[in-house]
């Protein structure tokens, strides 16, 4: 009976002075709306899409260093605005993953709801035929 007392002393004896993580993740996803289209409108500027050209393609990302930099370079104002727990891109171990600035295309349009289809195409480029994904902004 005593053990349950000071189970329930334990209990009350919390500090709740802690922020919870996951109230800072709430806070993420409620907050920063425009910073996040800040960030959604950067990234479709970099990856081409405007209003008439809706496509983009991977293996053109694949070959343009330069976009891939400039996505990896919003790195921490992703990190700042976006709950990215879940996002593999973040995941320790990743931090080193192939095509990791089209993951977070992805999610960053995601998470901005911009919509997107994709699809795998095969199509003759650059004198040979390659594999590549299509994705299409709606």
């Amino acid at each position: 009976m005593s053990d349950e007392l000071n189970d329930k002393q334990s209990v009350s004896d919390v500090d709740d002075t802690k922020p919870l993580k996951k109230v800072t993740n709430r806070h993420k996803r409620l907050n920063y709306a425009d910073e996040k289209k800040v960030i959604s409108n950067r990234i479709l500027e970099l990856i081409g899409i405007t209003d008439s050209n809706k496509i983009f393609y991977s293996h053109l990302l694949d070959e343009n260093k330069d976009v891939q930099n400039e996505i990896l370079n919003l790195d921490d104002e992703i990190k700042r605005i976006f709950p990215i727990s879940t996002w593999n891109a973040y995941k320790p171990g990743n931090e080193n993953m192939d095509r990791r600035y089209l993951s977070l295309i992805k999610y960053v349009l995601k998470a901005t709801d911009v919509k997107f289809n994709s699809a795998s195409l095969k199509m003759n480029y650059k004198g040979s035929t390659i594999n590549t994904t299509v994705y299409t902004i709606v």
